[in-house]
């Protein structure tokens, strides 16, 4: 069946529909949770099956678990070092949390608010009302959050188990993400009204996107940026339709004029320009796993490094000096990384197969900004016949 002869299959089944953008957006629900998006882009259909969320863990209170399966999705896609737990702090009017978890990424941070809903009813009116009583309730919380952030600079541990301060001014931009997980959200309801207190950039998602984020971009630093370019520009879509914008915005970057990221060249010879669009259709990594893997051994070598440094620098000064580097690799675009994986393979083969006495090696480095660590790769022989 051609693409068009399907495109008018699914309108006469009339699932709900929302227009972004110059396109249609089509959209219809498995029995699984699962949901369906079509994006009608002129020339050609954009298709791509959103999985449902990830069932909770029946040993947890219901909240609590739902809280786990966000902060897992972060770390599992994302890197647990930026994936903070809540700290409890000591105010005046007794023990406060702070957030339900925090994603620090790229210089952005992200307060973030999980509200599920336990026991939901058939009656869409009251589960509306829920959704948006709930998100008003969130903002008004991770506004707390952030003020006590200001205020007192707790201290925070990761998924990687280090305990560190966030401070509220070492970050570039907050945002506020409410999080609603929900059996039957009430998908395409516009939240603008429940977020507008909020004192900073807000957004929110259902858990199903914010896990499709996660498994489509595959890194913390872009995932970060995501959320804010959709929290601060007048491009709004309904809840739970998150996968429609998405790609629309992937759609409109494939088609603008490509902006060099960053420099990338061996110790010898001419750099080469690694650019490319920030969004892409396809997940990261889907074209090259293997070679988009290697990307993601080489951060995981980076967090589990020992670090020491000067007389005079504190254990957490040099946290956040590795994290910096976590980011500055995580920055890179999807291509990119599929190509140092390769060539990172390639240097391997390369290296491993060298006699003995004899010492190859290949390396790169990686320009960025000004203000970001430089990156540099290097696979070299022990010498020994392998």
């Amino acid at each position: 069946m051609g693409k068009g002869a399907r495109l008018r299959r699914l309108r006469t089944q009339s699932p709900p529909r929302d227009r972004v953008g110059t396109g249609d957006v089509i959209f219809t629900w498995e029995p699984d949770g699962a949901i369906q998006v079509l994006v009608d882009l002129g020339d050609r259909v954009g298709s791509r099956t959103v999985r449902a969320a990830a069932p909770l863990r029946l040993d947890r209170p219901q909240g609590d678990a739902a809280e786990d399966a966000s902060l897992g999705a972060a770390a599992a896609w994302g890197m647990p070092d930026y994936v903070f737990r809540p700290a409890i702090v000591r105010t005046g009017s007794g023990p406060k949390q702070v957030g339900d978890l925090i994603v620090v990424a790229g210089g952005i941070g992200l307060m973030l608010q999980v509200k599920s809903r336990v026991e939901p009813t058939t009656d869409a009116a009251k589960e509306e009302r829920w959704v948006r009583k709930q998100a008003t309730k969130a903002v008004h919380q991770a506004n707390g959050s952030l003020r006590l952030l200001q205020r007192l600079a707790p201290s925070h541990t990761n998924l990687r188990e280090r305990e560190l301060e966030i401070r509220y001014e070492v970050v570039e931009r907050w945002v506020t993400v409410v999080i609603i997980d929900h059996e039957r959200p009430s998908l395409g309801l516009h939240l603008g009204s429940s977020l507008a207190d909020s004192t900073h950039p807000a957004v929110a998602l259902t858990r199903r996107d914010w896990e499709f984020l996660w498994e489509q971009l595959k890194s913390g630093v872009a995932v970060a940026r995501y959320v804010t370019r959709v929290a601060t520009e007048e491009f709004h879509v309904g809840l739970g339709q998150e996968a429609a914008r998405y790609y629309r915005l992937a759609a409109e970057d494939a088609g603008a004029p490509s902006r060099p990221r960053l420099d990338s060249s061996g110790f010898y010879g001419v750099p080469s320009v690694l650019a490319g669009p920030a969004l892409q259709a396809e997940p990261a990594g889907h074209q090259s796993p293997a070679q988009y893997a290697v990307t993601r051994l080489l951060l995981e070598d980076i967090a589990v490094s020992d670090m020491s440094g000067p007389v005079g620098i504190s254990r957490e000064s040099l946290e956040w000096m590795r994290i910096r580097m976590l980011w500055a690799f995580d920055s890179l675009p999807v291509h990119a990384r599929e190509r140092i994986g390769a060539d990172v393979q390639a240097w391997l083969s390369y290296v491993a197969s060298a006699q003995a006495g004899v010492f190859p090696w290949r390396a790169r480095r990686i320009v960025g900004k000004e203000d970001e660590p430089l990156i540099g790769i290097a696979v070299a022989s022990s010498g020994a016949r392998n």
